[in-house]
């Protein structure tokens, strides 16, 4: 939507630029200074310009309304974001993330292998304690009503049963074996899925670097297309460049924003593909 309504903005300042000139056009071709093609060639920009504004409107119009339904709101509530393209993509940071160390403990994905991974080490320890000797402990007392001289037998008993297990059921091994081979598929799990996440973080840093690299390419080129635009401007109205030459300024001009706007939207796709990977969001 920002992506929108930032060309939105830039074809309706264009088009009425556009407009002047071809006031001024008209007002030039009835004093005999040009001709009725200039006119009717920069008439056909502004029609052309136009036409792209209503579907630039409609397009957004078609977002809010989508917005609306996802929020729960009557299609009738106004909308409106508080925050511009140029602001989000400064407060979004993207040099900054790539000099920042990623890391996976926050992966939903990471964070479910690693609970597997520690719960079947759990599982492996208790198979293992089957195999370690028992001590219980007793205490018995006994109350005698009558005795005699010769009655050897205590009131109180107390004592300690040690149980080793010397022989074990093939049963209780297998057991043990099946928890070793969960352990280590747990953990292989854990390793391959590090593995798939820095190959898919160098990726990712990859179309980052690049990303930002083609946005700097644009900013200049939209600074030299308005240039070159402003320049035409200014000959045409001196009678030194015509109104073919200015249209076409005026048409590389709008390509060159058109290209920085989705080079912007390059840069900010990259930059939340590097947030989830770490669900940083």
């Amino acid at each position: 939507m920002l992506i929108t309504e930032e060309s939105l903005r830039i074809l309706e300042m264009n088009k009425a630029n556009l407009e002047d000139t071809l006031d001024q056009t008209r007002i030039m071709f009835e004093t005999g200074m040009a001709e009725q093609i200039d006119v009717d060639q920069l008439s056909i920009t502004v029609n052309q310009l136009e036409n792209s504004r209503k579907s630039l409107e409609r397009n957004l119009e078609l977002n809010y309304n989508l917005l609306r339904f996802q929020l729960g709101l009557e299609p009738d509530v106004e909308l409106s974001l508080s925050e511009g393209l140029e602001a989000l993509f400064k407060s979004a940071r993207p040099e900054s993330a790539l000099l920042a160390s990623t890391s996976f403990e926050q992966n939903p994905t990471y964070q479910m292998l690693k609970t597997q991974e520690e719960i079947s080490k759990k599982m492996l320890a208790m198979q293992k304690w089957n195999y370690a000797p028992t001590l219980a402990g007793f205490y018995n007392y006994n109350a005698k009503i009558k005795t005699t001289n010769f009655d050897m037998n205590p009131n109180h008993l107390a004592g300690l049963t040690l149980s080793v297990p010397i022989f074990s059921s093939g049963m209780r091994k297998s057991r043990v074996d099946q928890a070793k081979i969960d352990h280590q598929m747990a953990r292989l799990n854990v390793e391959i899925l590090e593995d798939q996440l820095s190959m898919q973080e160098k990726q990712i840093r990859y179309n980052l670097q690049s990303a930002l690299e083609n946005y700097q390419t644009q900013w200049e080129n939209v600074d030299v297309a308005r240039r070159v635009y402003t320049n035409y401007e200014r000959k045409y109205e001196q009678g030194m460049a015509s109104s073919l030459d200015l249209t076409q300024a005026n048409g590389n001009y709008l390509d060159a924003q058109s290209n920085y706007l989705q080079a912007i939207l390059e840069v900010m796709n990259a930059k939340l593909a590097l947030d989830k990977l770490s669900n940083q969001l």
